[in-house]
């Protein structure tokens, strides 16, 4: 895939070492791969050269004076990408063969600032149709985009026009019970601080049950059985946690 040599494939990753082998690997030859480590306690930093990839410190200041927000790690370490494209992938994610083959196809074109792709999201293994159609915009041109905002998971601003690949990008979204768990306590005082107007007692009470209905029934996660229905009620849970917490900042 000779388009892959023009990019440069950058995953930001912390104590990410049981999920990073299956991203990296599913990363075509001749890629240029960077993984910003930040302050790993496991074997994240010797996983990731193990497969390749050049291993840089994320800028752990300017995320804690972001609020924790990591898309700052991800703008800091899309400055040691030395390639014309520059592929944002996460630890827990990986290219579909048909992707890969697709973007090295896109980028040989040369005729946008930006891709986005549609993803499919694993929960226990199998995908939920929870989120919708998520597309997420990762494939830029150098020095094209970057990620803003005060929440987490915003869109990537792009300088220019954005065109749409097809094929799929693999999020293995939850493993295991414990991913739950763990985003809960890294995600939701993140988001909290991030509202512009946090709800009133009324509002947050709501919220869960609105996010419910948005996920099970206007996304569709009831065709996914028990599966669909655990996981509306776990992100429902999460929105309503989001909402508490700016609620009790608010009274702080």
């Amino acid at each position: 895939m000779d388009g892959w040599s023009r990019v440069s494939v950058v995953v930001i990753a912390r104590d990410a070492a049981r999920v990073l082998p299956g991203a990296l690997a599913s990363v075509p030859r001749g890629a240029e791969i960077v993984v910003a480590d930040g302050a790993s306690r496991d074997a994240t930093a010797e996983v990731a050269r193990a497969h390749g990839a050049r291993v840089v410190a994320q800028d752990l200041a300017a995320v804690a004076a972001a609020g924790g927000n990591f898309d700052v790690a991800r703008n800091d370490a899309a400055r040691h990408a030395r390639r014309e494209w520059i592929l944002f992938l996460d630890a827990d994610e990986r290219l579909s063969p048909a992707l890969a083959a697709e973007i090295a196809q896109a980028v040989a074109a040369d005729t946008v600032a930006a891709y986005d792709m549609p993803r499919v999201n694993l929960f226990w293994g199998k995908p939920v149709r929870l989120l919708g159609e998520d597309r997420q915009r990762r494939l830029v041109r150098r020095g094209r985009g970057c990620f803003e905002g005060r929440a987490l998971h915003q869109p990537m601003r792009v300088d220019g026009p954005i065109g749409h690949l097809t094929m799929p990008l693999v999020h293995e979204n939850v493993r295991r019970c414990g991913d739950l768990a763990r985003r809960f306590r890294r995600d939701v005082p993140i988001q909290a601080a991030a509202l512009a107007a946090p709800p009133g007692l009324g509002e947050a009470c709501r919220i869960p049950l609105r996010m419910f209905r948005y996920y099970y029934c206007t996304n569709a996660a009831w065709r996914d059985g028990p599966r669909g229905l655990a996981v509306a009620f776990a992100y429902a849970l999460y929105h309503g946690a989001i909402a508490a917490a700016g609620l009790w900042r608010r009274g702080a």
